[in-house]
């Protein structure tokens, strides 16, 4: 119902779901499946956006993939990214050649360009913080202006600021 309706420059594209792609523009060779996945998407030729809502907005997301419910959904200069996960990459600005897996990782990033967020909510709010891997439920959650960064763990480095080439790996061992 209303699949790529509006959709300009968006030839050999499929649209797969209510309102699929649109509005889309210059979106050649994409799929857009789920309901509103490319909405309004400008710039993401070459992208594949699946899930309900997922690329609703997308701008400048060119050869990228944007996998769950709302992943990349207003995500701006994320071109040859990969947002798999419900909410991952979310409202993400300057996030290109990035890869956001798990629910939320990357939601709000800004300046977070060559990246790698790994597990729910990893590198949830990084604000210029480019080139830095979080792997890890929460890891790198609030990152602010910190670069060049490795945390690995559950909530490691969750909360830092300034803080650039770092290494932190948690371990956590339970004995019963």
């Amino acid at each position: 119902y209303y699949a790529g309706y509006n959709a300009q420059y968006s030839s050999g594209s499929n649209f797969i779901g209510i309102s699929a792609g649109y509005q889309a523009t210059n979106a050649s060779s994409s799929n857009f499946i789920g309901s509103y996945a490319g909405y309004e998407a400008s710039f993401a030729y070459n992208s594949n956006f699946l899930g309900q809502y997922s690329g609703n907005q997308a701008f400048n997301a060119y050869f990228s993939n944007f996998i769950g419910e709302n992943a990349g959904y207003a995500a701006t200069n994320a071109n040859y990214s990969n947002f798999i996960g419900p909410s991952a990459g979310y409202n993400a600005a300057n996030a290109y050649n990035s890869n956001f897996i798990g629910g939320g990782a990357g939601s709000y990033a800004d300046v977070a360009y060559e990246s790698i967020f790994i597990g729910t909510n990893a590198g949830i709010d990084t604000t210029t913080g480019e080139q830095n891997i979080f792997i890890g439920s929460n890891s790198g959650a609030t990152n602010k202006q910190g670069a060049f960064n490795i945390a690995i763990g559950h909530e490691a480095l969750k909360t830092f600021d300034n803080i650039y080439t770092y290494i932190k790996i948690i371990n956590q061992v339970s004995l019963f």
